[in-house]
């Protein structure tokens, strides 16, 4: 063959008796006249009354094709790869959106290719309460501008996660994207009886996909789609997210340290169990008090939000600031080293 970029082998059959399982590996840059071998593995099914004969494999090689709607669509059939993806991926949407105006609030989105996926979809956790079986998948989102810049992005989630976050924010400049739902669907997974959509809890596979394991794979995916779509990895890669999204920005520091270059952390949720604690400690003394205030609804339950007033937490506030705003160095109406702050004596001015 002259020389070819970015080839994908596909092992379409062989002679009688002869099943394909897995049959798509990415080879990669073929030099010409040269000899490769690829990464990864191709499984098939043999019947053992026949003989097996290697001659009569029949392959197909596709060479890597611009960014394109056939090349967009035409990566559905090669998540099967193994050394690019995890196991059990599967494409549900390909699009080859257009481009598009800002309107109102509302960004101008670039031409891109629009992916959208499973992983492990299907996955029967443990029951959430009894009787109540939960099934578990990561759902997934890449969007891959025609016009690459050649860096890419994911996108942290919120609060319990569940849902796929946003990944338009970065287009217009050129990134890709990338979001996941961290294992478990807020509108699948949500059990009255076992916290709603924190159900997810009571299974010990969808609590590792929620901390750490979607986050890993679906970047897994992400790289391998830009490698197919781009022949290339990027050149640098970032994560960015708030609250439980900053929380899997650090961690993505600590175990992605090898995929990503830098990440945008904001408001991150930290030590969650000491969190959770703290919170039912606040709920108990809050509703104390409103019940000895009469603060109580027309069903009998505590006002909570009604125990101090904004003119109360206004004062808290400004002592607050007024005691720890100045231990990181500027006084800027922000506490950003909360652990060097000390308590001491005060008087409402």
């Amino acid at each position: 063959m002259p020389p070819t970029q970015g080839v994908v082998a596909k092992l379409t059959g062989g002679d009688t008796g002869m099943t394909v399982v897995q049959g798509t590996v990415y080879v990669g840059d073929l030099p010409a006249g040269a000899s490769v071998t690829p990464p990864g593995t191709v499984t098939f099914r043999q019947d053992r009354t026949t003989a097996f004969d290697a001659n009569a494999l029949a392959w197909t090689l596709t060479p890597f094709q611009s960014p394109s709607a056939s090349a967009c669509t035409g990566l559905a059939s090669n998540v099967g790869e193994t050394s690019l993806f995890p196991a059990n991926v599967a494409i549900t949407t390909a699009v080859f959106a257009p481009a598009t105006a800002a309107s109102g609030n509302t960004p101008a989105v670039p031409e891109h290719c629009n992916l959208a996926g499973t992983i492990r979809a299907g996955r029967v956790g443990e029951q959430s309460s009894p009787g109540v079986t939960q099934t578990y998948g990561i759902k997934w989102q890449v969007r891959l501008p025609t016009t690459w810049n050649g860096r890419y992005v994911h996108e942290g989630g919120g609060g319990l996660d569940g849902s796929v976050p946003a990944t338009t924010s970065r287009l217009a400049a050129g990134y890709a994207q990338a979001g996941d739902d961290s294992g478990h669907d807020n509108a699948v997974n949500n059990d009255p009886l076992a916290a709603g959509t924190g159900a997810f809890g009571t299974d010990p596979q969808a609590r590792t996909d929620f901390f750490y394991q979607a986050i890993t794979d679906t970047t897994t995916v992400a790289r391998g789609l830009l490698t197919l779509y781009f022949n290339k990895l990027p050149d640098k890669a970032y994560f960015e997210g708030c609250s439980m999204g900053g929380r899997e920005a650090m961690m993505a520091t600590q175990r992605l340290g090898q995929y990503y270059d830098g990440v945008v952390v904001g408001d991150p949720g930290f030590r969650l169990p000491l969190n959770a604690v703290q919170v039912t400690a606040n709920v108990k003394a809050l509703a104390q008090l409103a019940n000895s205030m009469g603060l109580v609804s027309s069903t009998g339950a505590p006002l909570l939000n009604n125990t101090f007033t904004n003119q109360d937490l206004q004062l808290v506030s400004k002592a607050v600031l007024d005691a720890c705003d100045a231990t990181d160095g500027l006084v800027d109406g922000m506490v950003n080293k909360p652990l060097m702050s000390r308590p001491r004596s005060w008087r409402p001015s």
